[in-house]
């Protein structure tokens, strides 16, 4: 989980950024052996998941439920010291780019492997775009409602209103976990 959504879409971002400016050739190539190591570890959870799914019926719901806690939006791993967004912005891409390409490649994942991410009821609609859904978990992220609380969380109107709509969303009783 954690390769694919943070470590690859920072590495492509990392890449991207050292082949525009041309710089650190070295660098450049060691980044690209470490893009196709990381690729083949993400195949093979993949296909993993698929045989597990394809297998067992239990192992659904448990890698559901895994799915579903890793897969909630941006990961709080990946915040940079009072959300400087500088930590990111001199490479010439933001944190959303890095959120977006991370949700979406996530996304994808669990469809190839047997997993419809609208069933895993993790808070964030899936049935909006990945950069609204990007910018509902940032908003509970600076909110402390997602990840690490900061002195710097401050509630505002739109964010409680948005916790609440991802509780409703995850609550659904009529629905077997």
């Amino acid at each position: 989980m954690i390769e694919g959504t943070l470590a690859q879409p920072g590495q492509h971002f990392i890449e991207s950024y050292l082949d525009d400016s041309d710089r650190l050739p070295g660098f450049r190539a060691g980044m690209r052996n470490v893009s196709l190591d990381e690729q083949r570890h993400i195949a093979f959870g993949v296909k993993m998941l698929s045989e597990l799914l394809r297998e067992d019926p239990d192992a659904c719901r448990r890698s559901r439920r895994c799915s579903a806690r890793s897969s909630a939006g941006p990961s709080p791993c990946f915040i940079p010291p009072d959300w400087d967004e500088r930590y990111v912005t001199c490479f010439g891409f933001t944190l959303d780019d890095i959120y977006q390409e991370g949700a979406a490649a996530m996304e994808a994942r669990l469809r190839a492997a047997g997993i419809e991410p609208e069933q895993l009821r993790i808070g964030l609609p899936f049935d909006i775009s990945v950069a609204e859904r990007v910018q509902r978990a940032v908003t509970l992220l600076k909110a402390g409602y997602l990840g690490p609380r900061t002195a710097r969380s401050r509630p505002t109107p739109r964010r409680p209103s948005l916790l609440f709509d991802g509780v409703r969303r995850t609550v659904n009783a009529g629905v077997p976990q």
